[in-house]
C-alpha cells in the first residue's frame, strides 16, 4: 500500500484512542456540600407574671353584734348545705342545698325556748323540704306580702310559698323559656318577680305574680348566655349586676333599669386568674360579691379596680350569704347565722 495512504488513517487511530483516553480519566473529587444552616432557635418563654398573694380579711365575719346561732345546732337532716338568705319582717329564710328552707324567728337576742316533752327545750323553727326531683337554688322574700319566692338554677321553675302555706309551683310562660339550665336568681315586689335565667337571649325577665310574662332586659350577643345577678340594696332599691361586663342598673320608679351612677361601682368582673362571680350583696352602702365555690374570694371595687381578698370567718368556715334592710343586717357562713339590728347593734360594733 502506499505510504501516502496510510498516513489519514494512522491520523484517525490516534484521535480515537485519544478521545478514549480522555474518557477514562478519573473524575475529579465532588465539590465540597453547603455547610448546614441551624435552625432558629425559639425565645425563651417569658417569665409567669407573679401572682400576688390573696390578703385576709375580717370586715364582715370580724363584726362582733348581735346574735350568733350555730347552723349545727339547728338539727338538720344530713348534707344540708348552706346556699342563702332573706329577710322578712319578723322572719329570717334559710336555703339550703339540696332543698331545704329554713325560717327562724328574726331575733337578735335569743328567744325564750320552747319546752317539748319529746325533744326537750328547742327553738321554734320551720323546715320546709322542697318538691322531689328539684334542687333550689336561690331565694328572695316579697316585703309587701312576705311571700317567700323560689327558683331551681338546674330545671325552669318558679315557686311560691305564702305566709301559713306551703311553696306553691307558679305556671311559666311557654316563651320565651331558658335554652339551658333554669334560673340563676330571682327578686320580688312591687307586684313583680324578677327572674335571671341561666341561659337565655335576654338576662332578666320580669313576670307577674301569676306567671305572666310582662317584659325582658339586657339583650347578649345572638346565641350567647347574657347573666345577671339582682338584690337589693339596704334601702330597698333593686339592683342588676351584670358580673361579665363589669355594669350595674338600678330599678327606677318607672320599672325600667337605668344605668348606675358614678357613686357606685360595681365589684365585677372578677381579677384575673379568679372565678367568676357568683353572687353579690350590698355591707352597708357599698356593694360586693363572692367569687368561686368553696372558700370564696370577697370582691370590692376599690378606686375602680377589683380587688379580691378572703374573708376569715374561722377555722374550716367561709362567708356565704349577707343580706340587710331598714332594721338591720344577717350574715351567713357555713357554720353560723349572725343577726343585728341597726338601731341596737349600732354603737356596740367592733372590727377585730
Amino acid at each position: 500500500m502506499p505510504q501516502s495512504s496510510c498516513r489519514p488513517i494512522l491520523l484517525l487511530l490516534l484521535l480515537a484512542l485519544a478521545a478514549c483516553a480522555g474518557g477514562l480519566r478519573r473524575p475529579g473529587p465532588a465539590p465540597s456540600p453547603a455547610p448546614a444552616v441551624a435552625p432558629p432557635v425559639a425565645p425563651a418563654p417569658l417569665p409567669e407574671p407573679a401572682v400576688p398573694p390573696i390578703r385576709r380579711s375580717r370586715q364582715i365575719c370580724g363584726v362582733q353584734a348581735g346574735r350568733t346561732i350555730e347552723l349545727a345546732e339547728l338539727s338538720l337532716p344530713e348534707g344540708s348545705r348552706p346556699l342563702g338568705l332573706a329577710l322578712a319582717e319578723g322572719t329570717v329564710w334559710l336555703l339550703f342545698e339540696p332543698a331545704l328552707l329554713v325560717g327562724l324567728p328574726r331575733e337578735t337576742a335569743a328567744p325564750a325556748r320552747v319546752a317539748i316533752p319529746e325533744f326537750g327545750a328547742v327553738e321554734e323553727i320551720d323546715l320546709i323540704p322542697g318538691p322531689a326531683g328539684a334542687a333550689w337554688s336561690a331565694l328572695a322574700v316579697d316585703r309587701w306580702d312576705g311571700s317567700v319566692w323560689l327558683v331551681s338554677e338546674t330545671v325552669p321553675g318558679l315557686w311560691r310559698k305564702r305566709p301559713g302555706r306551703r311553696p306553691e309551683a307558679v305556671r311559666l310562660p311557654a316563651t320565651p323559656a331558658p335554652r339551658q339550665g333554669g334560673f340563676r336568681d330571682v327578686l320580688a315586689g312591687r307586684g313583680s318577680v324578677w327572674l335571671a335565667p341561666a341561659c337565655a337571649d335576654r338576662a332578666v325577665w320580669r313576670l307577674a305574680p301569676s306567671g305572666k310574662l310582662l317584659d325582658t332586659s339586657f339583650d347578649g350577643a345572638p346565641g350567647s348566655c347574657p347573666a345577671a345577678l339582682l338584690e337589693r340594696d339596704w334601702s330597698g332599691t333593686v339592683w342588676a349586676l351584670r358580673p361579665d361586663a363589669g355594669s350595674m342598673s338600678q330599678l327606677g320608679f318607672d320599672l325600667a333599669w337605668q344605668p348606675a351612677g358614678t357613686g357606685i361601682a360595681p365589684p365585677a368582673p372578677a381579677p384575673p386568674g379568679s372565678e367568676a362571680v357568683r353572687s353579690w350583696f350590698f355591707w352597708g352602702a357599698e356593694p360586693m360579691a363572692l367569687s368561686g365555690e368553696g372558700d370564696a374570694l370577697l370582691l370590692r371595687n376599690v378606686g375602680g379596680k377589683v380587688e379580691a381578698s378572703r374573708e376569715d370567718c374561722g377555722e374550716g368556715n367561709a362567708l356565704v350569704d349577707v343580706a340587710g334592710d331598714e332594721r338591720g343586717w344577717a350574715v351567713l357562713t357555713r357554720q353560723w347565722l349572725r343577726l343585728a339590728d341597726h338601731q341596737r347593734e349600732a354603737g356596740a360594733a367592733s372590727q377585730e
